[in-house]
């Protein structure tokens, strides 16, 4: 870093000092960050400048030209002439906006394992994330100038930090080409999910056949006529069929097996999911206790749970959808 740089610049390479990282996501991460910087500079010379809220990321070429130093470029620059001088430029500004791309993502992707703990959702620790994975998403994030663009790609990199087989690159390939409009839709009816299901009324009520036909060949989902079935039977020692979602439950009184029709998200759309907002379980459990038909459901707040034996303690009774 060259000296006299403001106090509310910081390295890069002191961002990666392990502090309220573990040791285990902090060696991946310095090993993305390395491949997404290292290969066009050191990553002690990026320097990330904090003032009037943004990033301003500077290489060592830029510098060079700036500084007492850097007479060899201005040489160059001058004996190449005007069309010379206007192609250095415009490389050296391409540059450093894929740097600054990519550095906003290091960072972001810092601040996501900072706030949560990777070490319980983490593999194999001896594995480090596939090179060529790493080059596809570096492809990727040198292009993503917007900051949801960033922080998508942030989220997606954490991610792979935690469980390196996390996302394919046909996944990567999706996100990267998924337009505005069709990643919120997916978004939205994705939140209602259950597990690889999704409702094929209520949930999807906002959405037309176009766009369910769009998401489908995209590669987001599958069976968008609705005509799979999903049924839940009573699981062992049950009198009744119980459906659980984080710390809550609906139960449906008397039934032994409850059918829904379903759209299916595919491998890639649940790849997808990880990186999405946390589900309200409530509210899903809920949509589809009304869309069951059944007659008498009831909300229930998970106690305790071992195993498959869990203590409820009932919140609501749902209505079908036709009554409520």
């Amino acid at each position: 870093m060259p000296k006299g740089t403001d106090s509310q610049d910081v390295a890069i390479s002191a961002g990666l000092d392990g502090k309220g990282i573990s040791v285990k996501a902090r060696s991946r991460l310095v090993s993305a960050a390395d491949r997404l910087l290292g290969s066009l500079l050191d990553i002690a010379s990026v320097r990330i400048d904090r003032s009037n809220g943004r990033y301003l990321a500077e290489t060592e070429i830029i510098l060079n030209i700036i500084k007492d130093d850097g007479e060899m470029a201005r040489r160059i620059i001058k004996e190449s002439g005007g069309s010379g001088n206007y192609a250095l430029e415009m490389l050296r500004r391409e540059g450093q906006i894929k740097i600054e791309n990519k550095a906003k993502i290091v960072l972001e992707t810092q601040n996501l394992l900072l706030n949560q703990d990777v070490d319980s959702d983490f593999d194999d620790d001896s594995v480090d994330i596939d090179p060529d994975w790493m080059n596809a998403f570096a492809d990727y994030a040198e292009k993503a100038s917007t900051q949801s663009r960033q922080d998508m790609w942030a989220r997606v990199l954490s991610r792979q930090i935690q469980k390196t087989n996390s996302f394919s690159l046909s996944t990567l390939r999706i996100i990267s080409e998924i337009s505005q409009e069709r990643a919120a839709l997916f978004t939205k009816i994705a939140d209602y999910r259950m597990d690889k299901s999704l409702l094929s009324k209520k949930s999807l009520s906002d959405a037309s056949l176009l766009d369910l036909i769009a998401l489908q060949d995209i590669g987001l989902i599958s069976e968008v006529n609705g005509k799979i079935t999903r049924e839940f039977t009573l699981g062992e020692g049950e009198g009744e069929v119980t459906i659980r979602m984080g710390n809550f439950a609906i139960r449906f009184d008397k039934a032994k097996s409850v059918l829904f029709n379903v759209i299916l998200i595919s491998d890639i759309g649940m790849e997808i999911c990880d990186i999405l907002p946390a589900q309200d379980h409530k509210e899903t459990l809920k949509l589809w206790a009304r869309e069951s038909g059944h007659q008498q459901i009831f909300l229930s707040e998970i106690i305790s749970a071992i195993g498959d034996s869990i203590e409820c303690r009932d919140i609501e009774v749902i209505n079908p959808a036709s009554q409520s």
